[in-house]
């Protein structure tokens, strides 16, 4: 549980940053609350798909086309410079 504590308050600290410095990179982040005694991260719901969406429509397909159109990058089966392209997106 102490594990849990520290990874919640580092990932809120990271989306902090995030907010803070690349706001235009992902969905405004508000904050933790409490609710039925746990604590959650929570952000403005943004519209579209989540990445959690987008990383099922691939796992379906077989590919990261989903991912890779989502993020507006060209995609091509089996092109390693296509997978480099979305990693680097994703790791921003």
């Amino acid at each position: 549980e102490n594990q849990a504590f520290h990874y919640l308050q580092v990932e809120a600290l990271i989306n902090d940053l995030v907010t803070e410095h690349c706001p235009h990179i992902a969905a405004e982040y508000l904050g933790i609350c409490r609710a039925k005694g746990l604590r959650w991260l929570v952000w403005q719901d943004a519209g579209g798909d989540s990445l959690h969406d987008l990383l099922e429509a691939s796992a379906r397909e077989g590919s990261l086309r989903p991912l890779a159109e989502a993020l507006a990058l060209p995609w091509k089966d089996g092109c390693g410079v296509s997978l480099q392209r979305v990693v680097n997106r994703v790791a921003g």
